[in-house]
C-alpha cells in the first residue's frame, strides 16, 4: 500500500470495516525481500536471507566466493545436442536458474545478463552450464548484503533511459542481445536483458532494435507518470544510446538505402522525438549503464558499472544515511538554541 499518510489511513479504515485486520506497522519483510526505509531519504531492498538459503540448499554455503558472475569476455556456449551429455537429473540446474531469476526480478539487476545466458540451456543443460550457474550463486553469496538503494535525488532527471546491444552473440541463431534500463531521479526502476527476435546484419541494426524496444518502455513509463500526476506534458525523456550510426538513422527517419529494411524501427522512435516526448542522445560505451546487461565484463569494470545501478552494500549505505541524518539533526538543534539565546 502506498500513498500519503492520510490516504493510507483511510484505506486501512475502509478495509477494517469489512475484514478483521491487524496493523503490523511499516513493512520490513516482503516476498523474500528485506525492506529498510527512512522517510524522505532512502529506501533499500535486499535479499540476504534468500541468498543464504539458496547457497545452503545447493551445497555452496562454504565455497570460495567470486568477484563477478561471469568470466571476462565469456563466450556463449552452443546448446549441446548429444543426448548423453544433457539434462542430467542429478543436477538441479533448472531449480538454480529459477531461483536466480527471482533475484534478478526483485533486487539484483547486476545478475541479469548472467541469468539470461543460463536460461538458454533450460531444455538442454550440461555439466558446464551447471558450473556456470554455481558461479552465479557464489557471486550472489559473496555480495549477499547488496541490494537496491534508492535515494531522494530530486535534482536528477525525473525519467531517463539507457539502451545497448551485443551484436550476433548467439552462436546458433546469430541473434543479438538487447539490454535497457529506466531510472526515476537517478534510481533504477526497470531493467531487462533478452535476446532479440530477429537477426540483424550489423551493429547499427541491433542497436536500433534495442533503442526501439527501450523507447516503447519509455513511452509507457512517461504516460504512467503523467497519469499519476508527476511531471507535465512537456516532459522530454533522454534515451541514451552508444551507437552514433543508430542515432543518425533515427534522425533521418530511416530514409537511407542501407537500413530501409529497418525503417519502421527508426520511424517509431522518430515519431516520439518529433513530438518532443523522447530525445535520443549519445553516450560513450564506458558510460552506458546498459552495457552490463549485454555482455560479460571483467571484475573491475563490472564492479564499476554495478555501483551505478543503485546496487550497493545496504548496511553500509544505511549507516551513512543515518550519520548524515544525525549530523543534520544536531545542526538544526544548535541553530534552534542559538535563536533562543538571541531572543533572550
Amino acid at each position: 500500500m502506498a500513498g500519503t499518510a492520510a490516504d493510507v489511513r483511510e484505506v486501512i479504515l475502509e478495509l477494517a470495516r469489512r475484514f478483521k485486520l491487524k496493523n503490523l506497522g511499516r513493512v520490513h519483510h516482503l516476498l523474500g525481500m528485506e525492506v529498510n526505509y527512512m522517510p524522505g531519504r532512502m529506501l533499500c531492498f535486499s535479499q540476504t536471507a534468500y541468498i543464504e538459503r539458496l547457497a545452503e540448499k545447493f551445497g555452496l554455503a562454504s565455497a570460495r566466493p567470486v568477484r563477478s558472475p561471469q568470466f571476462h569476455h565469456e563466450k556463449t556456449l552452443k546448446i549441446e545436442t548429444d543426448e548423453a551429455k544433457i539434462n542430467d537429473p542429478s543436477l538441479p540446474y533448472r531449480e538454480i536458474v529459477g531461483s536466480l531469476q527471482y533475484l534478478v526480478a526483485c533486487t539484483r539487476p547486476d545478475l541479469a545478463n548472467a541469468v539470461r545466458t543460463l536460461g538458454r540451456y533450460m531444455g538442454a543443460y550440461t555439466v558446464e552450464n551447471y558450473r556456470a550457474a554455481q558461479r552465479v550463486v557464489l557471486y550472489a553469496l559473496a555480495t549477499k548484503r547488496m541490494g537496491l538503494v534508492y535515494r531522494a535525488t530530486p535534482e536528477l532527471p525525473m525519467l531517463d533511459a539507457y539502451c545497448d546491444a551485443d551484436h550476433q552473440s548467439c552462436p546458433e541463431t546469430s541473434r543479438s542481445v538487447t539490454g535497457y534500463l529506466l531510472r526515476l531521479h537517478g534510481n533504477m526502476w526497470m531493467w531487462k536483458s533478452h535476446s532479440q527476435r530477429r537477426v540483424t546484419e550489423d551493429t547499427c541494426g541491433s542497436e536500433l532494435v534495442a533503442c526501439c524496444e527501450c523507447c516503447k518502455m519509455v513511452v509507457w513509463a512517461r504516460e504512467l507518470l503523467l497519469e499519476l500526476g508527476f511531471g507535465g506534458k512537456d516532459l522530454q525523456v533522454p534515451l541514451w544510446c552508444d551507437n552514433q550510426s543508430a542515432i543518425a538513422v533515427v534522425a533521418s527517419n530511416g530514409n537511407t538505402s542501407r537500413v530501409r529494411h529497418m525503417a519502421k524501427h527508426a520511424r517509431f522512435i522518430n515519431e516520439y522525438v518529433q513530438e518532443e516526448e523522447v530525445e535520443v542522445m549519445y553516450v560513450p560505451t564506458s558510460d552506458n549503464l546498459a552495457d552490463v546487461f549485454t555482455k560479460a565484463l571483467g571484475p573491475a569494470e563490472f564492479e564499476r558499472q554495478r555501483s551505478r545501478l543503485n546496487v550497493e552494500d545496504v548496511p553500509n549505505a544505511w549507516v551513512m544515511v543515518e550519520a548524515v541524518a544525525d549530523t543534520e539533526a544536531g545542526a538544526s538543534s544548535n541553530a534552534d538554541e542559538d535563536c533562543e539565546m538571541l531572543e533572550a
